[in-house]
């Protein structure tokens, strides 16, 4: 091999060696917060975020309240689905990925129900969420996955208020034997992991708390209205 071609693969060698460096390195302090709040947010009580993600700070608790029970029945509101879809630190390893839509792989392929109700995406959202629905579409196990894209514009004027109020304000509900969770954010904006005002409602609160019947009950109608076979073909083909 050429001298000098043999000092640009080296040169190239070099680069590639610092920037794994680099983002290992740059990533380390990340990854000990995440695993500080991981062990944080994994007590099961209820508690209230003056700025939060999913991800890392429900997940833990969704994960201690699932833990050895049968799998469960999910409903998940948002707006444009980005922390399902997100590219974000895509060229990372897979450990260091934002891990939300993981997360609901894993909880339909271990069984559970769960359905995703988003009120504002485009079309390259679309686009991901026919992806992110085809990966799972291939190896579900036994659980399911009912995605519903329906905003205030394709909606009926009985639902736009809703739809509207949706888009900003997320919740997620968990339901697995006899016993019950749930997520608030109180606004949430659009291409973002972070919301701010959340709250997670334990299992010994949320049995007798009058708000999660209230959002089931709205976001079962949009399900039952919107994720049927038309609209998500239409949508999602």
């Amino acid at each position: 091999m050429p001298s000098g071609s043999y000092t640009v693969l080296q040169l190239v060698g070099l680069f590639v060696a610092l920037y794994v460096t680099f983002v290992i390195l740059g990533s380390f302090p990340s990854l000990l917060s995440r695993i500080r709040r991981y062990r944080q947010s994994g007590r099961l009580d209820s508690t209230y975020y003056p700025r939060a993600t999913i991800a890392y700070d429900l997940v833990p608790k969704l994960e201690a309240f699932l833990n050895g029970k049968a799998p469960g029945k999910f409903y998940i509101s948002g707006a444009d689905g980005y922390p399902l879809i997100t590219q974000k630190r895509r060229l990372l390893p897979k450990f260091l990925r934002y891990p939300w839509a993981g997360f609901v792989g894993d909880m339909i392929k271990s069984g559970s129900e769960v359905n995703y109700i988003l009120t504002q995406t485009d079309a390259r959202d679309e686009k991901r969420l026919r992806n992110f629905k085809a990966k799972f579409g291939k190896n579900q196990g036994d659980g399911t996955l009912n995605l519903c894209l329906v905003s205030a514009e394709r909606a009926d004027d009985e639902d736009k208020e809703l739809l509207e109020y949706l888009q900003t304000s997320h919740v997620v509900l968990v339901e697995a034997e006899n016993e019950r969770v749930m997520w608030i954010e109180g606004y949430h904006p659009a291409d973002s992991t972070v919301a701010y005002a959340c709250e997670f409602v334990a299992p010994d609160r949320a049995k007798k708390d009058a708000r999660y019947d209230t959002y089931k009950k709205a976001l079962v109608k949009l399900v039952d209205k919107y994720c049927v076979p038309p609209m998500e073909a239409r949508v999602l083909s």
